[in-house]
């Protein structure tokens, strides 16, 4: 795919798009140390602990999960990727528990359960809402991760630096995004990311670890 993505890809109304770069690892280098210059402000930071619950649908373009720590439904759909690699991901909603009809069809129709939609769309808690879910999705199609992340800036552009758990083993994650592909392409240029290997985003690694 090139940069603009499909001409019929454009955002509908309500959404939001935004280019992302991510690797994903057992090991990754120290944050500061993946730059080559202007060094990431480390101070400018706290920890952030977040319990996501990953609910894969089959395609690793979807990355539909519900999210404990604010009690909410989200779906981001990977739309487009440029030739050095940048993906563009779109988030379709990521709304707070009860999600309501439309939403809850939206969703357990990627999960291929729509007999669900009736209580699904009145679950007001991650835990209702899994334990629905539970009941027409596979074991190994549910995946738990524990997560402590660090939010910076360089500019526009967040980084995410992020420490999880998946069935008990450890991981690590760098994130970086954009609204805009050049700033993005600026921003990588920055890094020395030969130390951080292939790029990898959250799906490609769940679907090798189940």
């Amino acid at each position: 795919m090139n940069d603009q993505g499909p001409a019929t890809s454009a955002p509908a109304a309500g959404t939001t798009d935004t280019w992302e770069l991510r690797w994903t690892a057992a090991e990754l280098p120290v944050l500061k140390d993946a730059w080559s210059t202007m060094p990431v402000d480390m101070s400018s930071s706290t920890v952030i602990e977040d319990h996501d619950v990953y609910l894969l649908t089959g395609s690793p373009w979807i990355n539909l999960k519900l999210r404990r720590r604010t009690d909410a439904l989200k779906l981001k759909r990977l739309c487009g990727r440029s030739l050095e690699g940048f993906e563009r991901w779109r988030t379709e909603f990521d709304t707070p528990l009860p999600v309501g009809r439309a939403i809850a069809e939206r969703a357990l129709g990627l999960l291929r359960a729509r007999a669900l939609v009736e209580t699904l769309s009145v679950a007001a808690t991650t835990d209702d809402a899994l334990e629905i879910i539970a009941t027409v999705l596979a074991p190994d199609r549910i995946v738990e991760a524990h997560k402590w992340r660090r939010l910076y800036h360089r500019g526009s552009c967040p980084v995410d630096d992020v420490r999880f758990q998946v069935s008990g083993s450890a991981f690590r994650s760098i994130g970086v995004e954009s609204a805009s592909v050049q700033a993005l392409r600026t921003f990588v240029s920055e890094l020395t990311a030969e130390r951080l290997g292939n790029p990898r985003n959250y799906m490609q690694f769940l679907y090798r670890q189940v």
